[in-house]
């Protein structure tokens, strides 16, 4: 431990590369370290990696087999496209967004990531009606700041950025035709 050259986040990565490829069959590990790859790329604002992670997270043929539950993945595979502006996949990510399951919310913040992804998501196609609708119920869910569960503050707890609740507050702002 005492080498400079001691890196965490690079073996914790190359850990969850060698989980993927050595133990595909089972989902749940794969799964777990597809997200949290995933997760470190969006962390590193590297959304394409992100994305691309989420995604093989999403369609690994066991996981799609099961319902979705409270699994967020393709909520989070759709945020990080968003946030990658990346336009060759919002007609993938529309597809996944409404396979998504709307009863499968364990907590109110994966409540907000649906609607805050739909209502961005639909303003970015052009679907200014939908775009309207989640951005008003995002903004709803953003004004929640009492914690779900007192005892553990964080969990469940809604998470956004300026940038995020400007774009939401432009977005409901539209007039419906």
């Amino acid at each position: 431990m005492g080498d400079n050259n001691y890196d965490i986040s690079t073996i914790g990565e190359k850990l969850m590369h060698r989980v993927i490829e050595e133990y595909y069959d089972e989902v749940g590990s794969t799964v777990f370290a597809v997200k949290q790859l995933a997760d470190f790329y969006m962390d590193k604002n590297e959304y394409l990696k992100a994305s691309s992670y989420y995604h093989q997270g999403v369609m690994h043929p066991l996981n799609k087999r099961r319902e979705h539950g409270n699994n967020d993945l393709p909520l989070r595979y759709i945020d990080a496209v968003l946030k990658g502006n990346l336009e060759d996949q919002y007609a993938q990510a529309f597809k996944v967004f409404n396979k998504f399951p709307k009863k499968s919310f364990t907590f109110i913040n994966d409540e907000y990531l649906y609607v805050k992804v739909g209502a961005i998501l639909n303003d970015r196609v052009g679907d200014r009606d939908d775009a309207i609708r989640f951005a008003k119920i995002a903004l709803e869910k953003a004004e929640i700041t009492d914690p779900e569960f007192p005892k553990y503050p964080d969990l469940g707890s809604i998470e956004f950025t300026k940038e995020e609740l400007d774009e939401l507050i432009r977005i409901s702002m539209f007039i419906n035709k």
